[in-house]
C-alpha cells in the first residue's frame, strides 16, 4: 500500500511527463528534488573595484 505523499510524488511526476511530451521540442522540463531550501537562493557576485 502507498502512502498519500507517494500518490501525490507519482500524480506530479505523470502531469510533468505529460505537460512535457505536450511541449516537445518547445522546452526542456526537468523535475528536480528534493532540494534544499539554500538551493534556491542566488547570490550575487562582489562588485570589483
Amino acid at each position: 500500500m502507498q502512502s498519500r505523499g507517494s500518490d501525490r510524488q507519482d500524480e506530479l511526476e505523470q502531469t510533468v511527463g505529460e505537460l512535457a511530451r505536450d511541449w516537445d521540442g518547445r522546452i526542456e522540463m526537468r523535475l528536480l528534488g528534493p532540494l534544499a531550501a539554500y538551493d534556491f537562493v542566488g547570490t550575487q557576485k562582489p562588485e570589483q573595484s
